[in-house]
């Protein structure tokens, strides 16, 4: 943990920041689900740029061209110390895109106030 954030005893509130919400299929286009093990390396990518992130199962739904896409997905939460994504943030979204053959990955942003206690 980067500071402000003490870790014992102590109750600090972090500077301002932004939750980003990264939402990833756990299902690809064609119907298969994502490799297990995709994930464990997309959990150490984030830490590459991050210090930490939550995940939570969700599904999502979307108007295709076609037809309305109804899938699960995994929402990571991503916390950082600025209003607008970074580079790194923006990169890693589009590598998810591409690598799981997504029209889109949908990027969430809003602003924090955190305290850890």
């Amino acid at each position: 943990m980067t500071a402000p954030y003490i870790r014992r005893n102590d109750s600090v509130t972090s500077p301002s920041g932004t939750r980003f919400g990264v939402h990833v299929p756990t299902v690809r286009n064609d119907g298969t689900p994502v490799d297990p093990a995709y994930f464990d390396a997309l959990h150490a990518r984030i830490l590459n740029f991050a210090d930490g992130f939550t995940f939570t199962q969700a599904t999502g739904g979307w108007r295709g061209t076609d037809r309305v896409y109804v899938e699960p997905v995994r929402v990571y939460l991503i916390d950082l110390p600025t209003r607008d994504p970074s580079e790194a943030l923006l990169n890693f979204a589009r590598t998810v895109r591409d690598e799981l053959s997504q029209e889109c990955v949908y990027l969430t942003r809003e602003p924090l106030t955190a305290e850890c206690v």
